[in-house]
């Protein structure tokens, strides 16, 4: 009996904390869609309607609209001029474009308005591209007044290019429809007055949109296997042997969904009260200063559709997500929504890999990695990083075409940590076989060195080349420097924090740097605003060592010059190593223009080696070669034998990264 009770009041306490996670997200606008999918066609065509209210204090009379599938319409839009920059440039196929086509718009008590419909540009001026129509009303819309709007539209389907289209009988349909823009009033991310946010599609951005209510009504070839964003409230067949699905889900900023004949569905629910237990929340109740009954996460069902070729890493996925669900859960917040539905891409089909959305994202399997040594390029990976927008993208849902490093570098920065958390706690370096982990991103920052940008730019405003290392690994490796230094549990807890106030709260930079500096450490705060806004770099060095012979009384003078190059100023520790085998620390801290110092020893025993920052906590260092010194060369062949591997690893690393 005490432990059923114990059982209803855990579910108790986690339905109220949901309840509450939920409650504090307002849905700006409601979609409802009833759509046909045609996969001869590649198309998706039917009627939408829009529930839009004016939220802002001022009348509104115009109306931008995303048709995000008109990137793939010509040759010349925005997406495939940028793309022209990338050595992984995509060709333009006419044949197997994408658009989105309006066919009717009408807005209750404002008639038929599809005429007074205009393209425009925000971002680039580009005439050529069509992914941002604007309309103009008869007439404004009031403070508070709810309009509906109906539209009938036709998506066709790109081939497979970088979030959507097919690749044989294998669908992802996302950014298919056309989509409301953003209304900031002010104070809205710094808005001084009212003004809409629309940005075209561009090459290297993500997206931004308000939290909406979404019901879908999808018919398709019944033998096709559909899954979506949300919850799948009905399911009935149609005639001509179709099946009609239903789909619900509520504060959601996106809908997108996957079509495929050759999808397994495989179903199981993570529990709360047992793939937790009850040492693990005491633990991270403790960490994180909380009681383990504020920790409890509620079950979520999990739904994986799995390509049949790639049947055999069901389980794995499975496993994968459960722990993603838990680690994210523990250290953020509960996921508060009923469902996640993985997508396994099909073969052939590596473009729709690692994309996310709402409720709803897409793994990154392969045959080969049920064999080693394939099976060291992990799957895990890229299902604890895909679920993990679920919390940066899906649930804070900053503006990721002006700030795309709020989603991808917390996320790659929580990614790798719960990796750590869930296969390598005691983070041994041969972590980065599995292709995530921070001495990858930390390969790819050196890559691209030097860095022209601060962390923080517009996506595509980035150098050439340069946004996913600014975008994910800088902005990563950042916030693994600001770790040590703020102190692990305070770090942690200021992050969930974070992401607690925020929740369903579309933050900025801005905010994000405050909420840093109110949680009271001057170093990181200043760390933080340097990288993200100033580009500031580092490099420790250990430059000299000098010993003088013994004195009067046996004892040697040792000095050492350290010095620090860049323009952050950060405690570092330093190793000082002596013949004798005694060590020694000292922490030093770069002040102002002196950017080096000089220690000095007077001991019996000289100094034998020097190591700055022995414990590579300071991971944005620009050079880590620099930062011993010995008095004597290394000639053992142990260390001869190990800098060959090293380097051996180096260099497979480096195909590795290339092929992800």
């Amino acid at each position: 009996m005490q432990t059923v009770r114990y059982a209803l009041v855990a579910g108790l306490v986690v339905f109220l904390a949901v309840g509450d996670a939920m409650a504090e997200c307002e849905p700006r606008v409601a979609y409802e869609m009833t759509v046909d999918f045609d996969p001869g066609d590649r198309s998706v065509s039917g009627r939408q309607v829009i529930v839009w209210r004016n939220y802002g204090p001022d009348p509104v009379q115009t109306l931008p609209f995303h048709l995000y599938m008109n990137a793939f319409r010509r040759a010349d839009s925005t997406f495939f001029r940028e793309d022209r920059t990338s050595r992984h440039a995509r060709p333009f196929e006419p044949a197997n474009a994408g658009a989105c086509r309006l066919t009717s718009l009408a807005i209750d008590g404002m008639g038929d308005l599809l005429d007074r419909l205009l393209f425009i540009q925000p971002d680039d001026g580009n005439p050529a591209d069509e992914t941002v129509v604007s309309l103009t009303l008869p007439r404004p819309v009031m403070p508070a007044e709810s309009i509906t709007i109906r539209i009938e539209f036709e998506t066709v389907l790109p081939r497979l290019v970088a979030r959507a289209g097919w690749s044989g009988n294998f669908f992802l349909v996302a950014q298919w429809y056309p989509k409301l823009g953003v209304l900031e009033p002010p104070g809205w991310r710094g808005a001084l007055l009212t003004r809409w946010n629309c940005h075209q599609y561009h090459r290297h951005s993500e997206f931004y949109a308000n939290f909406a209510d979404f019901e879908v009504r999808l018919t398709a070839p019944a033998e096709y296997v559909i899954g979506a964003t949300g919850r799948e409230i009905a399911r009935t067949p149609e005639p001509e042997g179709r099946t009609a699905y239903v789909f619900r889900e509520t504060c959601v900023h996106d809908f997108a969904w996957a079509a495929c004949p050759d999808f397994e569905v495989v179903r199981d629910t993570f529990f709360g009260q047992v793939d937790v237990t009850a040492a693990e929340y005491a633990a991270w109740a403790e960490w994180l200063e909380m009681k383990p009954a504020d920790l409890w996460l509620p079950d979520v069902r999990l739904t994986i559709l799995m390509h049949r070729d790639h049947r055999e890493l069901a389980d794995l996925t499975l496993h994968t997500l459960k722990q993603a669900v838990k680690y994210y859960g523990l250290w953020f917040g509960p996921y508060p929504y009923e469902q996640i539905t993985v997508v396994d891409p099909a073969p052939g089909a590596a473009a729709a890999a690692g994309m996310e959305y709402p409720t709803f994202f897409t793994g990154g399997s392969h045959e080969l990695q049920a064999w080693w040594p394939f099976s060291a390029i992990r799957l895990e990976t890229v299902i604890v990083h895909e679920f993990g927008h679920n919390y940066w993208q899906g649930m804070v849902a900053s503006n990721e075409f002006e700030e795309p490093w709020l989603d991808e570098g917390i996320n790659t920065y929580a990614e790798a940590t719960v990796n750590r958390f869930m296969y390598n706690p005691g983070g041994h370096p041969l972590e980065t076989l599995s292709l995530g982990g921070f001495l990858t991103s930390r390969y790819r920052y050196l890559q691209r060195q030097p860095l022209l940008d601060p962390v923080n730019r517009v996506s595509w405003e980035y150098f050439p080349g340069h946004y996913g290392v600014n975008a994910y690994d800088r902005a990563s490796l950042l916030l693994l420097t600001a770790e040590p230094l703020m102190g692990r549990p305070r770090f942690y807890q200021a992050l969930r924090q974070y992401f607690r106030k925020f929740q369903f709260g579309h933050p900025t930079t801005a905010d994000f740097l405050q909420h840093f500096k109110d949680a009271g450490n001057e170093t990181v705060a200043a760390l933080l605003a340097d990288v993200i806004l100033h580009n500031g770099t580092v490099d420790f060095r250990a430059d000299s060592i000098r010993v003088t012979p013994p004195n009067e009384e046996g004892r040697v003078t040792s000095q050492v010059a350290v010095s620090c190059l860049g323009e952050l100023r950060l405690p570092v520790d330093i190793l000082f190593c002596f013949e004798d085998g005694t060590e020694l620390r000292e922490t030093w801290r770069p002040v102002g223009d002196r950017n080096w110092h000089e220690f000095e020893f007077v001991r019996e025993t000289p100094l034998a080696a020097v190591v700055v920052d022995p414990e590579y906590r300071v991971a944005l260092d620009d050079c880590f070669a620099n930062n011993s010194l010995t008095r004597r060369p290394v000639t053992d062949p142990v260390d001869t034998w190990q800098g060959l591997v090293q380097f051996v690893m180096q260099m497979l690393l480096q195909v590795a990264t290339w092929l992800a």
